[in-house]
């Protein structure tokens, strides 16, 4: 009997297999996939130009650096600055002849420059002018400190010199040039040691004005022609 069962017991409803057992949908909370981290923002690619100054004698006498970056929007911060300067070799050739160095207060914050620096290192600040005065003299501190000159940008709404600064930048085509001649013997009686930085320069009639003015290098398109 237990043969015919086992074989015709699924016919006749004998001992019937057991009932698969149901899954059941799992309760577990399923895992939380952290995002990828987004990337660091990519180092600003930069490269310098080196712009010729032209002293009074009409040869190069110095260069003015104009640091560029290739990622457009994206500001050059004060490490990067000193990276591609230390690349260029500026402390080295500031040995011999004036670099002038364009900075703004937050990138002389952000490194330490001190390793730029030559014995003829001008250092540019370009937001000097916007500055306090407590932040102005700290800052000319620093800078001289470290061996280099101090110049500042000239505001044509301000004093001919208002700060103690080693050279002033000034703007060829700023003020009518009767004015400019008027600064010009202003700065001189203050100061008669103060660098002249004439920029925007546009001709070599131009350059031998500012020869006239005792100005110690130009700059501009002129020094191309």
């Amino acid at each position: 009997m237990s043969f015919l069962k086992r074989i015709f017991g699924g016919l006749f409803g004998g001992d019937s297999a057991a009932p698969a057992a149901t899954t059941q949908p799992s309760t577990a909370p399923a895992a939380v996939r952290t995002p990828p981290a987004a990337p660091p923002p990519a180092a600003p690619k930069l490269f310098i130009g080196w712009n010729e100054m032209i002293d009074a004698q009409g040869g190069i006498g110095g260069y003015r650096l104009l640091p560029r970056t290739l990622n457009p929007g994206q500001r050059i911060t004060g490490p990067a600055l000193l990276d591609a300067l230390t690349r260029e070799q500026a402390a080295r050739y500031a040995e011999t002849r004036p670099l002038l160095i364009p900075l703004t207060l937050a990138q002389w914050q952000e490194a330490d420059f001190k390793t730029a620096v030559g014995r003829q290192t001008f250092i540019l600040i370009e937001d000097f002018p916007e500055l306090d005065t407590a932040t102005q003299q700290q800052l000319t501190q620093h800078i001289r400190g470290c061996g280099a000159k101090l110049v500042a940008p000239r505001r044509i709404d301000q004093a001919p010199l208002p700060w103690d600064v080693d050279a002033l930048l000034i703007d060829f085509h700023a003020e009518p040039l009767t004015q400019l001649e008027s600064v010009v013997r202003t700065v001189r009686q203050q100061n008669p040691a103060l660098r002249l930085f004439m920029t925007e320069v546009a001709s070599w009639s131009e350059h031998r004005l500012c020869r006239n003015l005792n100005a110690h290098f130009c700059l501009g398109d002129f020094a191309t022609t």
